[in-house]
């Protein structure tokens, strides 16, 4: 409880630019397929990640040297996300929103609908995610 407490209540963040568009679509998988809230995000990140990659590239590189040992190299980012996607599924986690039970035939417009009923038009820490990038995440993660 204690460390769940430190990873939330903001204090980790303090002064740096905070990305939560991973959780905000994440809640919708949720709220539609009753995804628990680990699934929904190790099924939206990998896809988030290479969408937002010109943003992010550094922080991705910087975690593949630092949690996954790697060396740096051209597609050192694109490696790290694969090892995020393999450490999930050695988990035994979805990675993937078709391999949650349910129909999903419309699954991506009625997230987009979710998030457009509740304001979230542009989300991350530069607002970079407009509906039609978050439309981009959640079909590349289908």
């Amino acid at each position: 409880m204690w460390t769940a407490n430190q990873a939330l209540n903001g204090l980790i963040g303090t002064g740096m630019p905070q990305d939560w568009a991973t959780h905000m679509i994440g809640h919708q998988l949720t709220a539609l397929w009753h995804v628990d809230h680990a699934r929904s995000l190790a099924i939206v990140q990998p896809s988030l990640l290479r969408s937002q990659m010109e943003f992010k590239k550094g922080k991705i590189e910087q975690m593949g040297r630092n949690v996954f040992g790697f060396s740096s190299s051209d597609d050192l980012a694109e490696r790290t996300i694969d090892a995020i996607e393999a450490f999930y599924a050695k988990l035994n986690v979805d990675t993937r929103l078709s391999e949650v039970d349910g129909d999903k035939s419309e699954a991506v417009e009625a997230v987009i609908k979710k998030l457009e009923d509740n304001g979230y038009l542009k989300l991350g820490e530069n607002q970079s995610i407009t509906i039609d990038v978050s439309r981009q995440i959640l079909e590349n993660a289908l």
